[in-house]
């Protein structure tokens, strides 16, 4: 254990590149002789599911740095010390050309998220086309892969226009630059950057396929049809279709309702029945190890929940959520959201949880967000207090109307959604600028609305070898 850890330090501080955990071989998609692995090992349907489970397996690698990023880049989480993501918490991001994991702290870049996510993306693909191919030997099961990998392309190439590009109300039709939406397994199809709204119409119209596929898998590590109605909730509320968001997000909320008995306790364990989405650690005996963010939280400590978000965690004695940050000796707070060792393996305890994705709590915040901006505040209160007064028995109705019942909708989703990787954008969404009122001394307390550095650059070997655009101030 001891060697393995000194093994992630020496990552950490020599490479900057352990913020995504190293992947085994067998993940690879190049053998020996440089040809394919998965074309020489896909033979059947049942191969192909087996590296349908691999894409899992990718997600649960690439993890860390990503969901750090929001809350790290915005108001919720600080770098302590010299962090490989100082760079990034400053807003001084540098394109270059690096293709390694993680995030390199000399320019704090995103390139390795990039390459990872579309990495994922295109093995999506590949157990498209090759669900097709087989199909004829079980069809259940190939409607089931095929609407799994649909899904989760879907999921990706969100994830990935959150990190890339401003958000689809950036302006006012959504048609600035977003990414490259991949429908190919081939890496020579680079494709090119489409408009914001292009890329969520191609990924609302893919879960669309997968609500009508036979998903057989209900269990929350994999991507059911509840996560592609949680997932078409969050895409409808950022793209601004708000009763779509209302109606997909109550279909959710219908079969996944807030835990109450074990809340917050059972959160992220195997006893968590709001996850809808969410990625497992390493299984004891796995020939893979992962890093979640809680190691850098808990483990090897690198970052704490800034004063404003312990603050209103802590605001209520009787909050249940205020046992998620813990005040240390020096002042500072300890982000102890996560629980350790809430799954049986030989990794890290820190590590041992099941990292959220999609909760249900989410689609009662985006009921209670499209309620309100649609001006039904008897809907929007109904659907928030639900959230708050489940975290705080003394938690009073919500009185306020108009601009402060939205305030208080976003109030309770920082609090409820913390560190779980929403914060930045959120606040782009939201149009607001990121105010620090506990920014690192020598760090930048204010990033006005709208900026160019609310985004992260297009890895540069994508600019010089594919063509794509650089984002603008980059």
């Amino acid at each position: 254990m001891r060697t393995k850890l000194m093994i992630q330090i020496f990552l950490l501080t020599t490479m900057a590149s352990c913020l995504l955990s190293c992947k085994k071989d067998y993940l690879n998609e190049v053998n020996d002789n440089s040809t394919l692995i998965r074309q020489d090992y896909v033979v059947d349907l049942k191969t192909t599911s087996e590296f349908a489970l691999g894409i899992y397996i990718k997600l649960s690698l690439n993890l860390d740095a990503s969901l750090i990023y929001p809350d790290l880049a915005a108001d919720n989480l600080k770098p302590i010390g010299n962090s490989p993501l100082s760079a990034l918490y400053k807003w001084q991001q540098q394109p270059d050309e690096s293709s390694s994991s993680g995030v390199r702290p000399e320019t704090g870049n995103l390139n390795g998220v990039s390459y990872n996510a579309y990495g994922a993306i295109r093995s999506c693909n590949f157990v498209i086309e090759k669900a097709n191919e087989f199909e004829k030997e079980n069809p259940a099961l190939a409607a089931s892969l095929l609407g799994q990998a649909y899904g989760l392309r879907a999921f990706l190439h969100l994830f990935l226009v959150n990190y890339f590009a401003q958000q689809v109300n950036f302006t006012s039709d959504g048609s600035h630059r977003g990414i490259a939406y991949i429908t190919s397994s081939k890496w020579t199809d680079q494709g090119t950057r489409l408009p914001v709204k292009e890329v969520y119409r191609l990924a609302i119209q893919d879960l669309d396929r997968a609500l009508a596929l036979p998903i057989s898998p209900t269990k929350p590590i994999y991507f059911t049809k509840t996560a592609a109605l949680a997932l078409l909730a969050r895409a409808y509320l950022n793209t601004g279709q708000l009763q779509n968001a209302i109606s997909r997000s109550r279909e959710v909320i219908a079969v996944k309702p807030l835990m109450l008995a074990g809340y917050p306790n059972n959160l992220f364990t195997s006893n968590d029945t709001e996850a809808i989405f969410s990625s497992p650690p390493a299984a004891a005996g796995a020939n893979y190890s992962v890093l979640f963010p809680s190691f850098y939280f808990r483990e090897f400590i690198s970052f704490e929940a800034t004063a404003d978000i312990a603050d209103l965690l802590t605001e209520s004695a009787t909050d249940k959520r205020s046992v998620w940050v813990n005040k240390t000796a020096v002042g500072g707070w300890n982000v102890v959201k996560f629980p350790q060792n809430a799954f049986t393996s030989d990794d890290f305890p820190s590590n041992l949880y099941y990292v959220p994705l999609i909760r249900s709590s989410e689609m009662y915040l985006i009921a209670a967000e499209s309620y309100a901006k649609l001006n039904r505040p008897d809907s929007a209160v109904f659907f928030l207090d639900q959230v708050r007064q489940r975290a705080d028995v003394n938690a009073g109705a919500t009185t306020v109307m108009g601009a402060e019942l939205l305030n208080a909708v976003y109030k309770e989703r920082r609090k409820e959604l913390a560190f779980e990787g929403f914060r930045m954008f959120d606040l782009m969404r939201w149009k607001l600028p990121v105010k620090r009122e506990d920014a690192v001394a020598g760090s930048p307390k204010e990033l006005s609305y709208p900026n160019d550095k609310a985004i992260a650059p297009i890895p540069l070997l994508d600019v010089k070898s594919s063509g794509l655009d650089q984002n603008d101030g980059y």
